[in-house]
């Protein structure tokens, strides 16, 4: 995502910085792209029909289609494992919610269903859980739920901010940031069921937006880099 065009668009470029692409090139603002897993489509916000709404478009930039269109902010898609579903934050209900849609946009449903603000979905590598931002306790906290809505379980419990849940690869942690150690936020890192948060990083700078990434050996051809769908 850049707006070094005027407005805010969806680029793409290999891992090397060339081949800059810019995917949406629309005077709307384009932004918090998510990779489908298998690479062929991307999910992102768009303006561009008079309400923030989820899209959906090739790799390419090429036939993109709009999912969603109830009135209020859709926002931060997140795609499941498997690439058939999207969960995504809304606030179509009057507070933000978090939905799960089938990929082409059809039954969306709320499966939050909380008065607090319940935002930031990101699916477990299994595609049976959601973490998520509420701040239903009181504070802003990582919380835990099946994707049908059930079980819905506060992962971090601390009075200060902790949000943007990114799952590891294997599903056993949950990288997510925090200002618990003061006025900045740093990343942290805990297990799938909340026990030892440790810090991962702790600087001057304000850490945000975790990403997992899965290392492979020496030698071999590294994964391909995927965007955060974190705000």
């Amino acid at each position: 995502m850049s707006n070094h065009t005027g407005d805010f668009d969806i680029f793409v470029a290999n891992a090397d910085g060339t081949g800059v692409t810019n995917l949406t090139a629309n005077p709307a603002c384009d932004f918090n792209p998510a990779w489908s897993p298998d690479g062929r489509k991307i999910a992102w916000n768009s303006d561009r029909s008079g309400d923030f709404e989820i899209w959906v478009m090739g790799a390419g930039g090429t036939g993109a289609v709009q999912l969603t269109s109830a009135p209020g902010i859709d926002s931060v898609p997140s795609w499941s494992p498997r690439g058939d579903r999207i969960a995504f934050e809304s606030h179509r209900d009057g507070n933000g919610e978090v939905y799960v849609m089938n990929a082409d946009g059809t039954s969306p449903h709320d499966v939050s269903n909380n008065p607090a603000e319940d935002l930031n979905p990101a699916w477990s590598p299994d595609g049976r859980r959601l973490a998520f931002t509420s701040d239903r306790d009181g504070s802003n906290d990582i919380f835990l739920m099946n994707v049908d809505g059930s079980r819905q379980t506060n992962l971090t419990g601390n009075a200060a901010n902790d949000r943007n849940a990114a799952w590891s690869p294997d599903g056993t942690r949950i990288a997510f940031a925090s200002n618990r150690a003061g006025t900045n936020f740093q990343i942290y890192a805990m297990r799938a069921n909340g026990a030892d948060p440790v810090p991962v990083t702790s600087d001057g700078a304000s850490d945000t937006i975790p990403d997992w990434q899965r290392f492979r050996g020496a030698g071999q051809r590294p994964p391909d880099c995927r965007h955060p769908s974190g705000t």
